[in-house]
């Protein structure tokens, strides 16, 4: 009131008046600029017309005052310090006064319509996926009001094995080159006032929920970045969604990062000429070492349930011979120590089904996509002579992958490396000749021949 200390008014919260005196007078023509700080209102609403009277021993009638259209409050005022920061995501007519920004997602990108981005790491299926989302708010996200982001969509995607999140929060384009930005990110947890930077995982809601430990800044952009686990069958990407609950903003749509959509998960399959499969021995029931050269186009992972089969081994048995109705572990002749005869079970081992003739093996060790793996297994072959008959990989379980015809090795004599070719012995070449005619006298015989096959050093023998 009348003599009240000078830079102070009166606030009448019910009629939303401020009342200034002056006890000094004003001068015609000079415009006064008077600023004032008050809280905003919580929610949405357009600028409202504000007027203005004067009172006194000069009365003007209320009349409006003229909003600012024409600030943009994105960009510092003039003479500012040259490292001012303008109101994040604002652009012109947002000075109008008391023009309050509805609770809302704005688009990290000035300029742009969207709610946030959201990308990831990884197309393997089966792999652990970073999933990256950036997003700002129009009001702050308050530990007070129980807030939390919550992300949904995440179509068949499984728990990560560790639930750790990390988040930056983005330095605005506007910052003048070498000034400061020192803005935290946000701290977030599983639950109101757990653990910080974890976040809760619901398989079976598809979402991810992450709870508001610290306040954030209303226009500030953050990321926010989390683990899942890639489904094991290919699929394109979902449409994945983003809430806030406690001070909630409704469910809307994320946009996607072109180059990395989330959970889109690539199809598994062997690359052409893949696998390569030979033997050691065509002999009939021989022992024989079979060699697989195997290669994926996508990562494989122990406790996903996949395995790989092999069928086709026409007329061969495990090395013990065949009991029927009854599978056979075979043990790997060099250790690669990546498959099992059961999901889980021992490494270096296989499961021989004789009446199938399918050999399985589960993958109980990362195998990464593109490398290369060789393992080795012995089989008795038929006692028989045959052709190499047609053998066939797949891989099953969680991932699959079409079925292949496998790539035999064609080298050595007559292609005898190629699985499963059983040759019959034969001499080719037979001839014997000796190197004296006369009676009584000493005579060496010479034999030459020569094997269509080779033969082993235990229990062979030739007579003549």
């Amino acid at each position: 009131g009348q003599g009240a200390a000078p830079g102070r008014g009166l606030w009448d919260d019910s009629l939303k008046t401020l009342r200034l005196f002056v006890p000094g007078g004003l001068r015609s023509g000079v415009p006064y600029t008077v600023s004032f700080v008050i809280r905003n209102p919580p929610t949405a609403q357009a600028s409202p017309q504000v007027s203005v009277s004067v009172g006194g021993t000069v009365p003007v009638l209320q009349v409006a005052v003229d909003p600012d259209l024409t600030t943009d409050l994105s960009v510092p005022p003039p003479g500012a310090p040259s490292c001012t920061v303008g109101v994040r995501g604002a652009s012109l007519g947002d000075a109008a006064p008391l023009r309050i920004f509805g609770l809302t997602f704005r688009c990290p990108d000035s300029g742009q319509q969207c709610a946030g981005y959201v990308g990831h790491s990884t197309f393997d299926p089966g792999a652990v996926n970073t999933l990256t989302v950036t997003l700002s708010t129009t009001t702050p996200l308050t530990r007070a009001a129980n807030a939390s982001i919550v992300i949904s969509g995440l179509l068949n995607a499984k728990a990560p094995p560790s639930r750790g999140v990390r988040s930056t929060a983005v330095r605005p384009a506007g910052i003048t080159p070498g000034c400061p930005f020192d803005t935290a990110p946000i701290l977030l947890s599983e639950r109101p006032g757990g653990v910080p930077n974890t976040f809760s995982f619901d398989p079976a809601a598809s979402s991810a929920q992450f709870f508001v430990l610290q306040d954030t800044l209303p226009g500030q952009v953050y990321t926010i970045s989390f683990n899942l686990t890639n489904p094991l069958a290919q699929q394109d990407s979902p449409l994945v969604n983003v809430e806030t609950r406690g001070l909630p903003i409704g469910r809307v749509l994320l946009s996607k990062d072109p180059d990395h959509p989330p959970l889109a998960v690539t199809a598994g399959f062997f690359p052409l000429g893949w696998p390569r499969i030979g033997q050691s021995s065509p002999l009939p029931s021989a022992n024989n070492l079979i060699t697989v050269t195997l290669r994926t186009t996508v990562p494989m992972f122990p406790g996903t349930g996949t395995y790989i089969t092999m069928s086709g081994f026409l007329g061969a048995s495990s090395a013990d011979g065949d009991e029927p109705g009854v599978s056979t572990v075979i043990v790997e002749e060099s250790s690669s120590g990546l498959f099992s005869a059961s999901d889980g079970g021992p490494a270096d081992t296989l499961l021989w089904d004789g009446e199938t003739k399918t050999v399985t093996a589960w993958v109980v060790a990362p195998i990464e996509g593109g490398a290369e793996y060789v393992f080795s297994f012995g089989i008795r072959n038929p006692p028989s002579p045959q052709e190499s008959p047609s053998v066939y990989a797949q891989i099953l379980g969680g991932l699959e992958t079409p079925r292949v015809l496998m790539s035999k090795d064609l080298t050595g004599l007559g292609g005898q490396r190629a699985p499963l070719k059983v040759l019959a012995m034969a001499l080719p070449l037979r001839r014997i000749g000796q190197s004296s005619p006369y009676p009584a006298g000493r005579n060496t015989i010479t034999v030459t021949l020569q094997f269509n096959l080779d033969v082993g050093t235990r229990g062979v023998y030739v007579t003549l």
